[in-house]
């Protein structure tokens, strides 16, 4: 009987260790994402590789996929996650829009 008890509660003991250890029944925190607003001048469009590149204010390049009817000298409006770091560098164009 007492080895039953025992075990009964190492088991129990090794569950709420295991729930504790992964956060299970606590409310996550979703991540929400850093984002921004950039309008950038289209410079090449490779139809080849279905590629546009684009320059922002500060000339930094960028690159998305689709094509479309985009032409060079197109103005785009884009929205930019900063995949939270303050580097722009590793920043994404999430969502783009022809803006004339």
């Amino acid at each position: 009987m007492k080895t039953m008890n025992g075990m009964i509660v190492l088991w129990t003991l090794i569950v709420a260790v295991c729930f504790f250890c992964l956060g299970a029944g606590l409310p996550r925190k979703e991540k929400t994402p850093e984002v921004y607003p950039m309008a950038a001048v289209v410079v090449d469009i490779s139809e080849a590789l279905d590629v546009v590149t684009i320059k922002d204010a500060n000339e930094n390049l960028w690159q998305f996929h689709e094509i479309e009817d985009y032409m060079v000298g197109d103005v785009v409006a884009c929205i930019v996650d900063t995949n939270g770091t303050p580097e722009i560098k590793d920043d994404v164009i999430i969502q783009t829009r022809y803006n004339g």
